[in-house]
This record gives C-alpha cells, sequence and structure tokens, in this order.
C-alpha cells in the first residue's frame, strides 16, 4: 500500500457507523494498518454485522483500490463462551423501544425468556453466528408484553447462563 494514502482515516468507512480516529502502520505486520476507533457506539457481539470499506488508498504504484473489487470486507462478532451475555436495552421501554437485543452469545444459543411467574413467553435462536437475538417483545398471540421483570435462560449445549431485564412503561 501506498505510505501516505494508506494512514489516512478519512479512507476508511464502518456501518453502522462507526468513525476511524487514526490508521498507523502496524510494526508486526508491514503490509498491514491498524485501525482506531471512534467511541460512538459499542462494537462487537452485538448481534449487528459490520462493513468495512476503504476508498482513496493505493498500492505502491499509484493504482487506486477498486470499488467492488476488494474495497470491501464484511465481519461480525461472538463470544467462546456464555459469561457475559447482557441485553440491550435495558429497561426496555414500551412505546420507545420495539425489542430487546440479548448480546455477547456464542456462535448459536437458545434463548428462553419466562416471566416472575416462570412462565416461558418466548424462545430464540441465534444461529447466524453474529453474538446476538433480537425479541421483538410480543407475545405467541402477537400482543406486546406487559411492563415487568423479565428472566432469561440462554443455552449454548454445554453452558447455561441466567439473566433478567425489565420492560417499563
Amino acid at each position: 500500500m501506498d505510505s501516505v494514502s494508506a494512514v489516512l482515516p478519512g479512507h476508511y468507512r464502518i456501518t453502522p457507523f462507526i468513525s476511524v480516529q487514526k490508521v498507523s502502520w502496524d510494526r508486526t505486520v508491514p503490509e498491514q494498518v491498524l485501525l482506531f476507533l471512534g467511541r460512538e457506539r459499542p462494537i462487537g457481539a452485538l448481534g449487528v454485522r459490520y462493513q468495512l470499506t476503504v476508498q482513496g488508498v493505493k498500492n505502491q504504484q499509484g493504482v487506486p483500490v477498486e470499488k467492488g473489487r476488494g474495497d470491501h470486507k464484511t465481519f461480525q462478532f461472538y463470544q467462546s463462551d456464555l459469561s457475559r451475555v447482557f441485553t440491550y436495552p435495558n429497561p426496555v421501554r414500551l412505546g420507545r423501544d420495539t425489542k430487546v437485543v440479548f448480546a455477547n452469545l456464542t456462535r448459536t444459543a437458545t434463548i428462553w425468556i419466562f416471566n416472575l411467574q416462570g412462565l416461558r413467553v418466548a424462545s430464540l435462536k441465534e444461529m447466524n453466528g453474529d453474538g446476538g437475538a433480537a425479541w421483538n417483545l410480543k407475545l405467541s398471540n402477537g400482543e406486546v408484553v406487559p411492563a415487568g421483570i423479565y428472566i432469561f435462560r440462554v443455552m449454548n449445549g454445554s453452558e447455561t447462563k441466567l439473566g433478567k431485564f425489565a420492560v417499563v412503561k
């Protein structure tokens, strides 16, 4: 890569929007650069697929990266275990939020959601490897769940994690 164009933060874009604040050469692998990201939003196993797009970077002969030919890479994250599972938003606000996301999941997982009476109100599966699964806050009859505290159980075959989240008006 060209030593000037490769280190300009404006030549890199990550969606959903995360700014690239700084770019520097990787001292251990000379043909790679390190991207230092802004803190606008978290990045990780959140049920999101990210895309890095490069434009304006040239090779050492001055030829720019061509659009559609290696100018972007899609990536996602998942966890190796269930130790850091959490939900967001928490609390969920009825009338504002339309879903709750179970994040920091392993590549595959099953989630059961219970009310405080111990009745299962929903179940979900994480199968696409992006570390998250979203629940639309609806019961099997199509009604939105009432406000309250909900317990969830996540299993991935070898582990189980329990947690809770609140739904408020």
